[in-house]
């Protein structure tokens, strides 16, 4: 599998032709997954960048039940941060004031029966609560905050 050897030695174009394979379920997209899977560790981890409303959710969503993967949508992440920012009537775009808040604030992600992904703020099931218009205005500056990254998950 040309892809999958390129990619493994670090060939940056063979990543997109693998993304391009996956995304457009060519025939060999499983094959490609099945040959980096062993040099990736225990799981699989794709990440997939664009601008709010490109479909990024769509597609991941579908590159994990196609291969069986875990989906998880770390815009949940941010939209709960975000939440609890705008509850605490903290202005999104102060950095300083939202990393003051990040150590009191417990994100917890979870797969329930339903077999949807849950999102629990300092216990509080968030879930319905984190897809509002207002709480999207206040996730966006939040994640550019880059204490974020202290938040115990």
């Amino acid at each position: 599998m040309k892809i999958a050897e390129e990619l493994l030695g670090g060939n940056r174009l063979a990543l997109s032709r693998a993304i391009t394979a996956i995304e457009n379920e060519y025939d060999d997209a499983a094959e490609i997954m099945k040959k980096i899977y062993p040099h990736t560790g225990k799981a699989y981890v794709l990440g997939i960048t664009g601008p709010p409303g490109a479909g990024k959710s769509t597609l991941a969503r579908a590159v994990a039940e196609k291969f069986g993967f875990l989906y998880v949508d770390t815009g949940a992440i941010y939209r709960s941060v975000g939440l609890s920012v705008l509850r605490a009537g903290v202005d999104p775009k102060d950095a300083d004031a939202v990393a003051a808040r990040l150590p009191g604030i417990r994100v917890e992600l979870a797969h329930a029966d339903d077999g949807l992904q849950h999102m629990r703020l300092n216990g509080e099931d968030v879930t319905e609560q984190i897809r509002t218009p207002e709480v999207s205005r206040f996730s966006r500056p939040v994640t550019s905050v880059s204490a974020e990254q202290s938040l115990h998950m």
